[in-house]
């Protein structure tokens, strides 16, 4: 596409905005963060660059959230964890850094799929053990160190198949 900027974009009763694979070479539109009512967004393959807005945590109608290989960096806002809707999250094959806190994590209930992988993420696996409803978490490829947490995914579903991937860090334990 040709689009140079999301300026002037609103939409009080859009639900799905789909920007995937369309070339943008730009930071992540804080314009987005307007749109209160969005269920879905798929902005994946683009090269949206720098940190994400805090803003993005005002979203609270998001359901499903694809920011899958771009280029984002920085620390994954704290003001994910308002996001209590969210289902499905999916952020990986970016440049994120910093610590996943397992207050913020654990606010996202909903959360069904969580993929972080291949980003240079550290510090401590979070502890995930509030959420009920999770099958899917990809923590591959970061640089996660220590043990995994004794209640990580404490609640998740006993009786279904679940994916947990975390090759490629450095952790140690049982």
């Amino acid at each position: 596409t040709n689009i140079e900027s999301f300026e002037g974009l609103h939409g009080n009763e859009l639900r799905e905005l789909h920007l995937t694979d369309c070339s943008l070479n730009m930071p992540f539109p804080k314009e987005i963060t307007g749109l209160k009512k969005l269920n879905a967004l798929y902005a994946n393959y683009n090269h949206f660059y720098g940190e994400l807005p805090s803003e993005l945590g005002e979203m609270t109608s998001l359901v499903e959230l694809y920011l899958l290989k771009n280029k984002l960096e920085g620390p994954i806002p704290e003001s994910i964890g308002n996001l209590s809707d969210l289902e499905i999250l999916v952020m990986s094959d970016n440049q994120f850094t910093g610590t996943l806190s397992s207050d913020v994590f654990n606010r996202l209930t909903e959360l069904r799929v969580l993929s972080l992988e291949k980003n240079k993420l550290q510090g401590q696996i979070p502890s995930l053990h509030k959420l009920y409803h999770i099958r899917d978490v990809f923590f591959s490829d970061n640089q996660f160190t220590g043990s995994v947490p004794e209640n990580f995914l404490w609640h998740a579903p006993k009786d279904e198949l679940m994916t947990v991937e975390m090759r490629n860090n450095q952790l140690s334990g049982n």
